[in-house]
């Protein structure tokens, strides 16, 4: 049977989505997918007024995600994740379309890609645990990889306004997708095109390119967000080389074997186009961090999309064009390396996956908290896991917020003054904090006025009482100290969904279940 072209896009596209269906429900959002999640269910005018103070790069994200959430009356966790998933088999797809179709270029005859090419490239894709782990976060790097494949396939196809659009939401979506433009501009001269081709792609991204200042000029405000990102080194180089080849040693080697068969003919068609693109975002991305540190491997995973097409065409070289059922030579290396690397796929399938895993927190907090507890978030955003499991925390009082992010234009909204603060607990017998990341370790420094308004308030009026660690978080409980009574005073009101007054939670995993062993035996005692 021939492979037509319609194949080489299908194939891709059905294994891509199956793979990530296959555990999308994982059972816990972490903290980036809250932000989503969260945000996701403000209005647009209030996704536009966070924009203003922090997150700006991803408000097109937020309120694509936003229209979705309204036509889904009961939102979970599928409905955040399901654009991914679906970006992800266009992707794969886009890629098998890629690999049959060679760049606009000079007269030189150059056998061009075929149909089994694009098959092996957009299999290798869908297969990747790389592509496989955020095709299942509910977050815009798949769709941006998506926007990029297309904004590929519209370059080699010679379709410039549609290029300009495709590469114009690609940067409006994430605005390091801008990296690809260099990489485009390179593989239509390793080809040789002409000065048309090269006048009409040059109108075409600076069409793109200067749709995206707007929103650069406004991120740029908010370079303290990435603050936290260190200059690369060569292990994160190596490290990114994993991800993109894939982390079992045989795929890795295979892989990257191919990868370099294709390099021997820089000017063949798919070559020229794909090695660009694999080499080039991540290459400058990693370059200018060394001055200023930007780089992240999400940022740059629409690039992979490159490697699978020159192992491809690697794998093409090698293969007689008349070799009998040379189609499935590739297929079943694909499969082989799906076997070499499936622990690494079931893994990504899981919470403890993922930096945090909220809803074992938040189940743990069900059965600790009892009603009318106060709860102190410490840092401040550690308030993330009450707003992705709000139902979770309904019987705590929130005794830090000042104002919902949703009303001060932020993520995780804003803390009360020391005074107010120290009023509110008043007349409170028993505190929990919330810890994460730096304030779970003994020794904790706070950061910000907030922070230490709560410790200050908790060392002086309470006895650190029990630690329940759970994950990467802790849940601390603190009793009033016999000498410091608690007046009589009217107790706060529950903040019964913190940060969204009427916000709807995923809940994936029932109230029903029992406390984990975390939640259950605390790992000391004061």
């Amino acid at each position: 049977m021939r492979l037509g072209k319609s194949g080489a896009m299908a194939g891709p596209f059905v294994v891509a989505l199956g793979a990530g269906w296959w555990g999308a429900r994982r059972g816990s959002l972490w903290r980036d997918e809250e932000v989503t999640w969260e945000v996701a269910q403000r209005s647009l005018g209030e996704i536009a007024r966070l924009a203003d103070s922090v997150d700006a790069v991803h408000t097109a994200y937020y309120a694509l995600m936003h229209l979705l959430f309204l036509a889904d009356p009961d939102p979970g966790e599928l409905t955040l994740r399901l654009p991914c998933v679906l970006a992800t088999a266009v992707t794969a797809a886009l890629i098998g379309a890629i690999g049959t179709s060679p760049l606009p270029a000079d007269s030189r005859r150059t056998r061009p890609p075929a149909p089994r090419t694009g098959l092996w490239a957009g299999l290798v894709y869908a297969l990747t645990p790389f592509v496989t782990r955020y095709a299942q976060e509910g977050r815009s790097y798949a769709l941006v990889a998506c926007l990029v494949a297309l904004a590929t396939l519209l370059l080699a196809r010679g379709r410039w306004a549609g290029y300009a659009f495709a590469l114009g939401a690609a940067c409006v979506l994430h605005l390091f997708a801008v990296l690809v433009v260099p990489a485009h501009l390179t593989a239509l001269l390793l080809r040789g095109a002409g000065r048309a081709v090269l006048l009409r792609w040059a109108a075409g991204a600076a069409a793109a390119v200067t749709a995206t200042v707007p929103l650069a000029l406004l991120c740029r405000g908010q370079s303290a967000q990435i603050g936290w990102l260190t200059r690369p080194d060569a292990r994160d180089a190596g490290a990114l080389v994993q991800a993109f080849a894939g982390p079992a040693p045989a795929v890795l080697a295979v892989t990257l074997l191919l990868a370099a068969v294709a390099l021997t003919r820089p000017r063949d068609p798919l070559t020229a186009l794909a090695a660009p693109l694999a080499l080039l975002p991540p290459a400058l991305l990693l370059a200018v961090s060394q001055l200023h540190p930007l780089y992240f491997d999400r940022y740059v995973l629409y690039s992979l999309a490159g490697l699978p097409l020159l192992a491809a065409a690697g794998l093409d070289r090698l293969l007689p064009a008349e070799l009998p059922f040379a189609a499935l030579v590739g297929t079943a290396l694909a499969a082989l390396g799906l076997f070499a690397q499936l622990g690494v796929h079931e893994r990504l399938r899981t919470p403890a996956s993922r930096a945090d895993d909220l809803a074992a927190v938040a189940r743990s907090a069900r059965h600790l908290i009892g009603r009318g507890d106060a709860v102190l978030y410490l840092p401040d955003h550690s308030r993330r896991v009450a707003l992705a499991y709000p139902r979770r925390f309904a019987a705590a009082v929130d005794a830090g917020l000042d104002r919902t992010g949703a009303a001060s234009g932020t993520l995780y909204g804003t803390e009360t003054g020391r005074a107010e603060l120290a009023r509110r607990l008043a007349g409170q017998r028993r505190v929990w904090a919330v810890r994460t990341g730096p304030a779970t370790r003994r020794g904790y420094t706070p950061v910000t006025a907030a922070e230490r308004a709560k410790t200050a308030l908790l060392r002086e009026e309470y006895a650190d009482t029990a630690r329940y660690r759970v994950g990467a978080a802790v849940l601390q409980l603190y009793v009033r100290k016999p000498d410091r009574r608690p007046d009589r005073r009217p107790r706060p009101q529950p903040d019964r969904t913190p940060g969204r007054e009427a916000g709807r939670t995923p809940d994936p995993d029932p109230d029903r279940r029992p406390v984990p062993k975390s939640a259950r035996a605390p790992v000391s005692r004061g």
